[in-house]
């Protein structure tokens, strides 16, 4: 059920393509309404105790799995994310394919961002939400200059974030001899990580995180955007 609750959103991206102009309201309305339908059966599920974890492992890229999974933290952010998703498509008038599209797209990336257990993962959907937030700004924004700062600001925080996964990654190897992303065995190895690279990777997601938010002092692209 919980890969139906990520990759909903992104078949959705694609369909509404295929529509005509004035049928595109009523498409986001209701499939919108669908996935927070489908993230509070999944949110009452857990409550009762079921358990949501699905493992995909690939013979060619054994250091990457298609793992997710979610927790009370995790569940709470994907139905907050998909109710004002919602909420978004009820109240605003929004006839155009393309923004519609691109915002079943976040979506999408949102969903699997909060349920990825695999770093590696994790980061893929993470490039997947700056997409369509790309293209949001370039064609819909006021001020050109604005998208490509995020852009700049946006790529830099991405690289920051790759290098710690890596380094991460690497870190875990030499320790069980296993090159890895998934994040739990991360976790049941954190403490063999010594102070200073707790303090480079912690400084690497802060800033890549911080960008994104937009947190002081890097938040300098985000009055033009916004």
């Amino acid at each position: 059920m919980l890969n139906y609750l990520i990759f909903f959103p992104l078949i959705s991206a694609f369909v509404v393509l295929l529509l005509n102009r004035g049928g595109v309201k009523v498409f986001s309305v209701v499939v919108s309404f669908m996935i927070l339908a489908l993230n509070l059966d999944i949110f009452a599920d857990f409550l009762q105790g079921v358990s949501f974890d699905y493992n995909l492992s690939f013979k060619i890229l054994k250091f990457f799995s298609f793992h997710v999974g979610v927790d009370s933290i995790a569940l709470i952010l994907m139905l907050l994310s998909s109710l004002m998703i919602f909420l978004s498509f009820l109240f605003l008038k929004l006839e155009q394919k393309a923004l519609v599209s691109c915002i079943f797209f976040l979506e999408f990336a949102i969903m699997g961002l909060f349920s990825a257990k695999d770093g590696l993962l994790f980061y893929v959907f993470w490039e997947f939400s700056l997409l369509p937030l790309l293209y949001i700004m370039g064609v819909y924004g006021k001020d050109f200059r604005a998208g490509v700062k995020f852009f700049i600001y946006a790529f830099a925080g991405s690289i920051l974030m790759l290098v710690a996964l890596i380094y991460q990654a690497y870190l875990n190897y030499q320790l069980l001899n296993i090159f890895t992303f998934d994040l739990e065995i991360w976790k049941n190895n954190a403490s063999a990580v010594n102070f200073i690279e707790q303090l480079l990777l912690f400084g690497a997601f802060f800033i890549a995180f911080a960008i994104k938010a937009p947190l002081f002092p890097l938040h300098t692209w985000a009055p033009k955007v916004y």
